[in-house]
């Protein structure tokens, strides 16, 4: 065997791994955002909730959630900001 054909060799194995890795990562990354998407479902954060687009958007006993997904309990009060 010659010193060019183990090289190939042994870089067509680390391609291999290489690509097996990519695929791995893929998948992990697959899993936690179904897993992500599951908590969030049952924390009652899923799809129907989302970020209030204006001030307008607020309603009383609406749910409140930190921006680090931390649930502070419902809206009893609200009032505007005063305007400028």
């Amino acid at each position: 065997m010659t010193m060019s054909k183990i090289t190939d060799q042994v870089s067509d194995a680390a391609q291999k791994v290489a690509d097996k890795a990519k695929d791995v990562g893929h998948k992990i990354a697959e899993g936690a955002s179904q897993a992500a998407d599951f908590v969030k479902e049952k924390a009652g954060m899923g799809h129907t909730c989302g970020a209030a687009k204006s001030t307008a958007d607020i309603r009383p006993h609406m749910e409140v959630f930190s921006r680090a997904g931390a649930r502070w309990g419902p809206l009893t009060t609200w009032r505007a900001a005063p305007s400028s």
